[in-house]
């Protein structure tokens, strides 16, 4: 599923599959796994936070040890270049706005309007 949602490309052909999720409001620990598509939307009002640190956990059995230090890798944003970035969103329980998102690798795209929704 991982690899047909955010493909793979090799030349001129492109394998991903146009998955596209636009969370509204705070998502929080595995309610990002429902958010993993070819594209993830943040909207002003989107922000995540990984709240199981804060409960005594380490982490949700979701994948989020594979996922954190790969942030950024797919469309390499900046935030690729700095591996612990994933670790400290979760290890401080830090709340990612949505512009976190996008500059960390979390959404791939800001929608300034929550309008546009009903667009796509």
């Amino acid at each position: 599923l991982s690899l047909a949602t955010k493909g793979e490309e090799s030349g001129e052909v492109s394998t991903r599959v146009p998955v596209i999720t636009m969370p509204h409001g705070i998502v929080t620990d595995a309610g990002y796994a429902l958010c993993m598509g070819g594209y993830v939307l943040a909207t002003r009002q989107t922000s995540f936070r990984i709240m199981n640190p804060s409960r005594g956990l380490s982490f949700d059995p979701v994948g989020f040890s594979y996922i954190l230090p790969r942030l950024g890798w797919d469309y390499n944003q900046r935030s690729s270049k700095y591996s612990g970035c994933g670790m400290l969103l979760a290890l401080a329980g830090y709340e990612a706005n949505c512009f976190d998102m996008v500059e960390t690798g979390l959404a791939t795209h800001l929608v300034s309007d929550s309008a546009a929704l009903p667009l796509l």
